[in-house]
């Protein structure tokens, strides 16, 4: 390990400072952070509202931030990004320390001290396997079957992550418009991939008649008008391009965006489903060239509400087919209205 690099880790950040903080401090006890170069955008204010925490930002990262990571990149932007941009500022920034792969964390994520071990020993083990498109640090708490302390899942999941670059491009070229339009008119594969996965199917419809023209919809590339890549659409292209990544049957990484401070985790009051970090004792794996596929993984995700928003997704799915995209946005808007209003008398009668 020492002998080869590791992958950089990109951390864009704006005013999250304790988050901030807490993650760049987490990630500094990990082996191998003397090996690891880390690349930091700080973006600038949209509004006043966040000049308090861009400045308490700004402050550690210039005063207080002692690095003991092998080279540090600090970027300070001089008008606002957003997150979408400002996290291709530095997977572009970060080739000159790896153009094969690169490790991505959101400001508000905590890892385990074996993160950087476990990423990148698994970077290289795979690296030979095309199939193999990312090496994820977080898992859910659930039944997972595992090889060796290790599963595969044809997703992403954006908790510390780290990608192959040239796997991630063919992702990123294949994530658009009129490629999930073309998958949503083939009645065939949007059957089987209802059966297979019912998260997937109405990630598929939802992406289909989003407003491109709404910067504030998830789905929506705001300077293409196009369908963005994220990880609810890489785990489309995923699926229908037979590729995978690797997780930890025990989480490595923690997350702490549960706040309500970030743009896209809500805000909630119980965090406690998130399994506690671990030490390098705690957790053994041995990554392996050709680690099995386990399908019944897929459907340990196949939960009641993922079920009951697509058999919604079927019925704006026919909507769009036969009535066009504004009447499937239209009908969308009228399940979400009732379906938040009958969230709050629920809540209402459980006080």
């Amino acid at each position: 390990m020492k002998e080869q690099p590791c992958a950089p880790i990109i951390i864009p950040t704006l005013n999250r400072y304790e988050h901030f903080r807490n993650c760049v401090e987490s990630l500094q006890k990990n082996r191998y952070a003397e090996y690891t170069d880390i690349y930091i955008s700080v973006d600038y204010p949209p509004s006043v509202e966040y000049n308090e925490g861009y400045q308490k930002i700004c402050y550690y990262l210039n005063h207080e931030f002692k690095s003991n990571f092998k080279k540090t990149y600090i970027f300070y932007q001089t008008k606002n990004l957003g997150p979408e941009l400002n996290t291709s500022f530095l997977v572009d920034k970060s080739r000159d320390s790896s153009n094969e792969y690169f490790i991505f964390t959101e400001d508000d994520n905590i890892f385990s001290p074996i993160f950087l071990e476990y990423i990148n020993t698994c970077l290289r083990v795979y690296q030979y396997n095309p199939q193999i498109m990312a090496i994820g640090g977080y898992c859910d708490p659930l039944n997972w079957r595992a090889t060796n302390g290790l599963f595969i899942l044809d997703e992403t999941i954006a908790w510390g992550t780290a990608f192959y670059r040239s796997r991630l491009d063919s992702c990123i070229n294949w994530i658009n418009y009129n490629n999930l339009i073309g998958i949503l008119k083939n009645s065939q594969k949007c059957k089987e991939l209802f059966n297979y996965n019912y998260k997937k199917y109405w990630i598929l419809v939802e992406a289909c008649i989003s407003d491109l023209d709404d910067k504030k919809n998830v789905f929506v590339r705001k300077e293409e008008k196009d369908i963005r890549a994220i990880d609810y659409t890489e785990g489309l292209y995923m699926t229908f391009n037979k590729c995978y990544a690797v997780y930890p049957s025990t989480t490595l990484v923690h997350n702490n965006g549960y706040d309500g401070s970030g743009v896209n985790c809500p805000k909630i009051n119980e965090t406690s489903n998130q399994s506690k970090l671990i030490t390098w004792n705690d957790f053994d794996y041995i990554a392996t060239p050709n680690l099995n596929i386990l399908p019944a993984n897929q459907q340990v995700n196949n939960n009641h509400i993922d079920c009951k928003r697509a058999k919604r997704a079927r019925v704006l799915r026919l909507v769009f087919l036969f009535f066009g995209k504004t009447a499937a946005q239209k009908c969308k808007k009228i399940t979400d209205y009732f379906e938040y209003k009958l969230f709050l008398i629920k809540n209402h009668f459980h006080k």
